[in-house]
């Protein structure tokens, strides 16, 4: 495992990012490795290809249940940071000439409008649904209100809303309305 990655939802990162490189479509391997073909000799991944590689990473790792993915890319940055000191910077080493600096791939994951407004929805969803969980269904339904209207009629999201709004009516029903 990477230095850093400590908890199951920062490794969750880590081989999001790897695979990242994979669903993108970046070559496999470096070009002074062995086994690696001709034509990947020639080519080897940019600092561009490590930031697509973190944004997919970071976007996989949510689909896969850790919803707060984005705290936990920073997370693992921060942990390796200070396992190498402040002073490093978290410059990568020579053998990552081809990584851009820590702070810039952080910087980078947060930088656009979309994915802040992701990025809130899938909290917000997660949330909503720790509160469906609970049986908490006003404060589940208003997290589920705050995804709709970030993402219009998501089905996910519309259908937990639903159920939500579903068990607050069948809780303010009296004994007497609920008998069949």
């Amino acid at each position: 495992a990477q230095e850093g990655a400590t908890s199951p939802d920062r490794l969750a990162c880590v081989i999001g990012h790897e695979l990242g490189h994979c669903v993108l479509g970046h070559p496999l391997l470096g070009p002074d490795e062995p086994g690696a073909p001709a034509e990947f000799r020639a080519s080897i991944l940019g600092q561009e290809e490590e930031y697509q590689a973190d944004e997919m990473g970071v976007r996989l790792a949510c689909r896969a249940g850790v919803y707060q993915a984005l705290v936990r890319f920073e997370e693992f940055w921060l942990a390796r940071k200070a396992l190498r000191g402040e002073s490093a910077h978290l410059e990568p080493p020579q053998v990552f000439v081809t990584h851009p600096p820590v702070d810039h791939r952080i910087e980078a994951v947060q930088e656009t409008a979309s994915d802040r407004k992701f990025w809130r929805a899938s909290i917000a969803f997660h949330y909503g649904v720790q509160f469906l969980h609970a049986q908490l269904f006003e404060e589940a339904a208003e997290f589920f209100r705050a995804c709709d209207l970030q993402f219009p009629g998501t089905p996910e999201v519309l259908t937990n809303l639903g159920y939500a709004r579903m068990m607050q009516y069948y809780r303010s029903l009296t004994a007497y309305d609920q008998m069949p």
